[in-house]
């Protein structure tokens, strides 16, 4: 039902990663009262109470429900007609995925020493704008910054960081282009989100607080020791406790 974009919407909404989402999904009384706000505001429905039905449901507590007739969702396990409520309240309401409504332009050096700009996604809260994409070329800029920006003839310029995510962002290049499976497939076990531009072999990532960096470092330093990548720590946030 819902798209990795707007799963990116409401982690992003509620200030929290993707894991700790499809966590709090898969034990929906965990969500805080100002989290469920955040997201019948941003879906208009409150997830919350139909993901507390779907666990009633999944648990027998309703046996009224048979097979086949008034039956269970193949795909979900969950009846028919709460599956298609929730539908209904999703096409009557706004795609989340146009929240995502400006592009953000980002400052970078290049190999050459010319400033030049990447853009990327980025969500309107309030006067500024939360980043939704992983830079691939640009310092210092992570996951869910919120930016100030200066508008130029309808062109959104990075001006300031309002706010930092407390994340890593590891910037890498790739120098084989089989090992990108085995990049992906790390980064994938660790729970790290990542953008791919594999014209080019270069791949960002995101690390968030709660997981540890210190094996991550060693990762990157064998596999640059054995030239099979090159890396930069793009940006590295200044939690205490980064191990």
């Amino acid at each position: 039902m819902y798209s990795h974009f707007s799963d990116l919407y409401v982690a992003a909404k509620l200030g929290i990663s993707l894991e700790e989402l499809y966590s709090k999904i898969d034990n929906p009384d965990q969500f805080t009262e100002e989290e469920r706000a955040k997201m019948k505001e941003a879906m208009d429905i409150d997830v919350v109470e139909f993901l507390q039905e779907e666990k009633v449901l999944e648990n027998g507590a309703m046996e009224t429900w048979e097979e086949g007739n008034g039956g269970r969702d193949a795909a979900t396990n969950r009846p028919d007609a709460i599956v298609e409520r929730f539908d209904a309240a999703m096409d009557n309401s706004e795609d989340p995925c146009s929240a995502f409504n400006a592009n953000v332009v980002l400052p970078f050096m290049n190999d050459e020493g010319a400033v030049q700009g990447e853009i990327v996604q980025a969500v309107k809260e309030g006067d500024y704008y939360r980043i939704q994409d992983i830079p691939l070329h640009a310092s210092k800029f992570a996951l869910y910054d919120l930016l100030e920006v200066v508008d130029r003839e309808g062109v959104l310029y990075y001006k300031k960081i309002i706010e930092s995510w407390d994340r890593h962002v590891i910037q890498m290049m790739i120098f084989n282009e089989a090992d990108m499976k085995i990049v992906e497939a790390f980064l994938e076990r660790l729970g790290c989100n990542w953008r791919w531009n594999k014209e080019e072999l270069l791949i960002a990532f995101d690390v968030a607080k709660h997981v540890a960096y210190e094996p991550i470092k060693e990762w990157l330093e064998m596999g640059e020791r054995e030239k099979r990548w090159g890396y930069r720590e793009a940006c590295l946030s200044k939690r205490k406790n980064s191990n």
